[in-house]
């Protein structure tokens, strides 16, 4: 039965592994025991030779102060020394005996070593013995000092005996002394010898590890030298080298995918063809796709109207130029975001049109009407048209057309507007007419009986400011009606060219006497050169007249009136803006409708006239939109005739 290559990679690294792990636990057995060796070493020969050591410098220490108590005749002296003797020395002396006894006590409780039990044993014993011979040792000391108070006793067997027992007590802790520093001294010497036949073993056996490891990775590499051969037919076939082929002649696995590697090179090689002719009619696809696109483009860019174009997440895609000019560079910001989310004038073009019930339906929308702030501030009337992008039954996307119906709705309003001021003009011409007559006889009858009264009837004092009360009434029904007239009956303009700057500046030195009463600034910004418009003169006096009216009277608490004039492009170009209360937005859209008036006295003509006498010379009088409370703004549009310096000669000056 063959093998196969991973069964003999695995087999392989078994026995490596096997090996390395016998290594390591041999060292490991060897460290161990060291290691035990060596804490039984700290923590039981060390502790108990230093306790060893300290007995016999107390047992020294002892011996010399007998010593001097021998040498010395001086009596305080020696009863000193006979107190350290019998008091201090003894107490140190036991407490080191017992200190060593606990701590053999301690390791033959954790020692099983036999060697080790008796060596502990043996020091116990020896402790015994010792703290034996120092009781009797102190006897007779305590003999030796009580014989020595008396001067007249000259006994030395006290002397004698107390120099033998210090002998043999010398004697006692010296052998204590020599078998701790011989159990010592053999212990360290097995620990060198573990030492060295651990590590003389594991560079033996390291070296038998490695030299087998390097004879398992030889074979190894002989193994998966086919491998090597594979990985570089797989390389030169993926670098476009189809004609590079693998002959491995193996019954493992090697040998199978090397026929598979060779099936599948002679099917790159098909596809490979395949692929190119695929190619090629691709890059036809794509040659007539870009086509399309460009003209796709080329239609969409050069579209008057804005067209806006949305994929099937109503992400938005696609812009023209007409359509970035009526929301100007802004709109580039929302490509990639919903198209639902480009602003109106009021809310989003989501909120006016479904597009979610484009797609799903496959229907067409169209909105009529909708405003549009434009980036230069001026708002549009727009209508929108949306409908989806198909491709057979599949939708793509959707697309908004919009067309700019402002004009076509200002001039249907226009139309509206002037037919409404003809008609109405008609009927006021003759309740005019029908009116003004009886006024004039209730004024001259009112003056007549002012006379009579005055003349016969001594209490006219009383009924004078009756009779004044109907006249000054009468009067301002003859002015109504006098306005009404005018209205109905615009007298013919006669153009000629007018000199704005001058007509601009004339009326703001007319009011200002005026102005200054009820506290109100005039601000002039008057363009520099001359700008110049083919009106009649008296009709423009009247509009402006009734613009500086209106901002005066709308001031009672005084302000500031700002007048601008300039060109732009054809256009003569007027701004008055006063500081008042401003015009509600409910009512913007009245205030040019005849007889509607805010004020108490007001015939509501006044802007009614106006705007009829602008549109009349093809211009546009309009209510700046503003914020509630911050002011009216009025714009006036005229055709421009002519733009001058001032050091022009002119007919115009």
């Amino acid at each position: 039965m063959k093998l196969s290559i991973v069964t003999k990679i695995v087999f392989l690294f078994l026995v490596i592994t096997a090996t390395f792990t016998g290594v390591t636990y041999y060292q490991l057995s060897q460290t161990q025991s060291s290691a035990k060796l060596l804490y039984e070493m700290n923590s039981g020969y060390v502790p108990l030779s230093k306790i060893v050591v300290q007995i016999d410098s107390a047992q020294k220490s002892q011996q010399a102060d007998i010593d001097r108590i021998l040498a010395t005749e001086d009596t305080s002296a020696q009863a000193i020394l006979g107190r350290l003797v019998l008091n201090y020395f003894p107490r140190i002396f036991t407490q080191y005996l017992q200190q060593g006894a606990a701590h053999c006590d301690t390791a033959l409780l954790v020692t099983e070593s036999r060697e080790r039990i008796q060596f502990y044993t043996s020091i116990h014993e020896k402790l015994d013995d010792l703290k034996k011979k120092h009781e009797e040792y102190l006897q007779q000391a305590a003999i030796l000092l009580e014989k020595m108070k008396d001067p007249q006793n000259d006994d030395k067997t006290a002397a004698v005996k107390i120099k033998e027992f210090q002998h043999q007590l010398a004697k006692s802790v010296k052998s204590l002394t020599l078998e701790m520093d011989n159990e010592l001294t053999k212990r360290v010497r097995e620990l060198e010898t573990q030492g060295d036949r651990a590590t003389w073993a594991g560079i033996f056996l390291s070296a038998a590890a490695l030299l087998l490891g390097i004879i398992l990775t030889i074979l190894v590499a002989f193994l998966l030298k086919p491998i090597q051969r594979l990985t570089e037919a797989a390389q030169k076939i993926g670098q476009g080298e189809y004609r590079y082929t693998v002959n491995i002649s193996s019954g493992d696995e090697l040998g199978t995918l090397a026929k598979e590697f060779e099936n599948m090179r002679l099917s790159l090689i098909q596809r490979d063809r395949q692929l190119t002719e695929q190619a090629k009619k691709l890059e036809n696809s794509n040659v007539e796709l870009n086509t399309l696109k460009v003209h796709y483009e080329n239609i969409i860019n050069n579209l008057q109207s804005p067209v806006l174009v949305a994929d099937v997440q109503l992400r938005l895609r696609t812009v023209n130029p007409a359509a970035q000019d009526v929301w100007g560079g802004n709109l580039k910001e929302y490509i990639g975001k919903s198209i639902a989310s480009i602003p109106l004038l009021e809310g989003t073009l989501g909120d006016a049109i479904l597009f979610e019930r484009i797609l799903l339906e496959k229907s067409t929308i169209i909105r009529e009407a909708l405003k549009v702030a434009r980036s230069d501030g001026d708002p549009r009337a727009m209508t929108f048209a949306a409908m989806p992008l198909l491709d057979g039954e599949n939708v793509r996307g959707l697309m908004c057309v919009a067309e700019d119906v402002t004009d076509e709705l200002r001039m249907r309003d226009s139309l509206l507007r002037s037919e409404r001021l003809a008609a109405v003009g008609k009927i006021s011409s003759k309740i005019a007419h029908e009116i003004r007559n009886p006024l004039s006889s209730i004024a001259l009858n009112t003056e007549m009986l002012e006379e009579e009264l005055a003349a016969e009837n001594a209490q006219f004092s009383e009924m004078k400011p009756l009779l004044n009360a109907i006249v000054k009434e009468v009067e301002r029904l003859h002015n109504i009606t006098e306005d009404y007239l005018k209205f109905a009956r615009l007298p013919a303009t006669e153009r000629k060219p007018v000199n704005l700057n001058q007509l601009i500046i004339g009326l703001s030195e007319f009011y200002r006497v005026e102005m200054s009463k009820k506290n109100i600034e005039c601000q002039l910004d008057v363009s520099k050169s001359r700008i110049v418009v083919e009106a009649d003169e008296n009709q423009l006096v009247r509009v402006f007249h009734n613009l500086f009216k209106n901002a005066i009277e709308a001031m009672e608490n005084g302000g500031r009136i700002e007048v601008s004039l300039f060109a732009e492009e054809e256009t003569a170009v007027i701004h008055v803006v006063d500081t008042g209360p401003g015009v509600p937005d409910e009512i913007a859209e009245k205030i040019f409708e005849p007889f509607y008036s805010t004020k108490k006295e007001g015939t509501g003509l006044g802007l009614a006239m106006s705007q009829q006498m602008v549109s009349d010379l093809n211009g546009q009088l309009r209510l700046q939109k503003s914020d509630e409370g911050k002011g009216a703004h009025f714009i006036v549009r005229l055709p421009l005739n002519a733009v001058m310096d001032h050091d022009e000669d002119s007919e115009y000056v």
